[in-house]
Parts: C-alpha cells; sequence; structure tokens
C-alpha cells in the first residue's frame, strides 16, 4: 500500500507540477546544516554589533556587512527548496501557494523572536543558543554506535542500583536516564538549557530537574546527598576544575563515586569508523535516516573544538585537580572511539 501511494504521488508531482520529488529533498536535507550554521553565526554578529557599537544603529561597519551577508545567505538557504518549486514547477493548486506562504510567514516570526531571546543571552557560544540548538539535534546521536556505546559503558561504570540517588551534572536530552535499566533510581537532573530539560522530562518523566550553570560552582542541592554523580561530555565548559569537583565532592556520600567522560582530543574519523565497525546494516540504515541533524551536531561539535570559550583539559590536569578537591582516581579509560577520558572519582 505504502509502494502504491509513493509512486502515485511521485508520479503526479513528476507528470502534473513538473517537479522532482528527490530534487527537492536533496536541496532540503542539504539546506539544513546550512541554515542552522547561518543562523548561529547571525546570532553572534547581532551581539558582536550590541556590544559593540551599542545605539549607533545607522553606522555602516565591516560587522554590519558580514551581518547582512549572513541574513541573505540565511533567507536563501531557507527559501531554496521552494525557489526550485517555484521556478520549475508548473499548474500549481491555489492551495499549494496558501500553505507555503503560511508556512513562510510563522517560521520568519518564530526566527525574529528566537533571534531577540537569544540576542539577550549575550553570548552566543556559551550562552543559551548553541545549547537550544543542540537539544533539537542531540538525540540524533543515539543512531550512532559510539555514542550509544559510550552511555552504556557510563552505565556499567556507575553500577546503580534500586534505591541509590544519583545527580546528572548537564543531563541533556536525558540518554543516560533513557537507557538505564535499574528500577528505582532516583535521578536529579541538571542542565543549563531549558529545550534539553523540556525533552529529557518528556523521555523521562517523574525525575527531579533543575536548572544550573555549571560556572555558578554551586550546587543547588544539600551536602551529602547523593550516592553517585554522572557527567557526559560536558566538563569542557568548566572554568576552575579544583572549585567544580569540589563542589562535587560536596554533594557525595562517602565513598560515593563520580564518573564522567569528557574530550581529551579532537577529530572525526575514528569515531565514524567505531560505528561502522560494530554497527550492523539497521544502524547504518537508522544513521542515514538522521544525517541532516547529525550534521547539524557535527558542525556544534566542531564549533565547540575550535572556539577559545571551552577549555580541553587533559587527562594529567583532570587527576591532579581532583586530587586536589580530595578525589582519589579509582579507574580512566578511552571511550568515544578514543577521543574521550572516562574516568572513575571516590570520595573518600
Amino acid at each position: 500500500m505504502f509502494n502504491d501511494l509513493f509512486h502515485k504521488y511521485y508520479n503526479l508531482a513528476i507528470n502534473t507540477y513538473h517537479v522532482n520529488p528527490i530534487i527537492f529533498l536533496t536541496i532540503y536535507v542539504i539546506s539544513i546544516p546550512i541554515f542552522y550554521v547561518s543562523f548561529f553565526l547571525v546570532i553572534k554578529e547581532f551581539v558582536l554589533i550590541k556590544n559593540n557599537y551599542g545605539e549607533e544603529k545607522f553606522k555602516i561597519t565591516a560587522e554590519k556587512k558580514k551581518l547582512i551577508f549572513l541574513l541573505s545567505v540565511l533567507v536563501i538557504d531557507y527559501l531554496a527548496p521552494y525557489v526550485y518549486v517555484l521556478i520549475w514547477g508548473e499548474n500549481l493548486p491555489v492551495i499549494f501557494w496558501i500553505i507555503l506562504l503560511l508556512i513562510i510567514v510563522v517560521r520568519v516570526i518564530f526566527e525574529i523572536n528566537k533571534i531577540k531571546n537569544d540576542i539577550k543571552s549575550n553570548s552566543p557560544i556559551r550562552g543559551k543558543l548553541i545549547w537550544d540548538l543542540y537539544a533539537y539535534c542531540y538525540d540524533s546521536l543515539l543512531k550512532l554506535k559510539p555514542y550509544k556505546n559510550l552511555i552504556e559503558i557510563m552505565l556499567k561504570e556507575s553500577s546503580l542500583k534500586s534505591g541509590q540517588k544519583v545527580l546528572d551534572i548537564g543531563s541533556g536530552t536525558g540518554n543516560y536516564e533513557l537507557l538505564n535499566t535499574v528500577c528505582g533510581v532516583k535521578f536529579t537532573c541538571l542542565d543549563f538549557s531549558d529545550n534539553m530539560m523540556k525533552i529529557s522530562k518528556k523521555k523521562n518523566p517523574g525525575h527531579n530537574y533543575l536548572k544550573y550553570d555549571i560556572n555558578t560552582y554551586s550546587i543547588p542541592v544539600k551536602n551529602t546527598l547523593f550516592d553517585k554523580a554522572v557527567s557526559t561530555n560536558v566538563i569542557y565548559n568548566v572554568d576552575n576544575l579544583e572549585i567544580f569537583f569540589a563542589d562535587v565532592k560536596r554533594v557525595l556520600v562517602k565513598n560515593g563515586l563520580f564518573i564522567f567522560t569528557t574530550s581529551t582530543s579532537e577529530g572525526l574519523f575514528p569515531i565514524i569508523k567505531e560505528h561502522f565497525r560494530e554497527g550492523n546494516l539497521k544502524d547504518h540504515l537508522y544513521l542515514l535516516s538522521v544525517l541532516p541533524k547529525l550534521l547539524v551536531v557535527t558542525i556544534i561539535n566542531v564549533i565547540i573544538d575550535k572556539s577559545s570559550s571551552f577549555k580541553f583539559y587533559s587527562e594529567e590536569e583532570l587527576e591532579a585537580e581532583a586530587k586536589k578537591a580530595g578525589f582519589s582516581l579509582v579507574r580512566k579509560k578511552r571511550v568515544f572511539g578514543g577521543l574521550n577520558t572516562l574516568m572513575v572519582l571516590i570520595n573518600h
């Protein structure tokens, strides 16, 4: 039945409207990562202009010319699939034009409001924008074998038991909680992004959620409350490791564990290699199904890697600062295609 419907509408598009759906979808898929990167750079330039020029709205500067160029790219990229239909399409019904106009108007209003709100954060790299954007695409990583392996290794190292209280620092969209199979674990999830927490709450209802900026160094909970704390690829946000580790130690019970992973090497090829080495045909097809979102995640990761706003600590630095805070290293290993370090610390 599905094949019949597909061929019916495919032939309708080709023969009646003279539009090739494959070309339309190809343009659309290519436009997605370009759109998100352009959107991110537009916010960055807006913030730069706002900070440097204040109320000098009509002064033409190199930054403003760059902003105009980026806005043009954003608009052209967004309209590209529809422009193809408008130029090559024929005999298009009135309902098509009405729907197209509504989509464009609603999307423009939404994006303008989002730009206004994100500019208020005043920091497109460290602020909410990048993480709220990340939230919409982040779960595509679940289709990536190395990422799923990473979460499963984190869970194995955690050795969770029913009744234990676990703090997830930078819980994101809640994939650690989602893949946990031990019943009765009481999770408290901390994150800076409203969108991340919103997605996590839908996937994992019933947990405790608290908004938290990691560089306040003040986890909003009582002392010695948790049996374990976990953190997956978050520590590169931390400005002062010693203070951060001390605050994590504060909320752990005696002999409580802190299990975390963080990036200590750059690259993408080892992750792809691990995926195709360990995945099956189903995994590869799933990966293709989320490829546009995965491209956005990859681009954001490259921005993070290259940004001076983040700190990528060596294993030696992590161990030294943890020891200063009063932790002892239980074990460490390389994970995520060998690009990340996983450490298990104990609070003596």
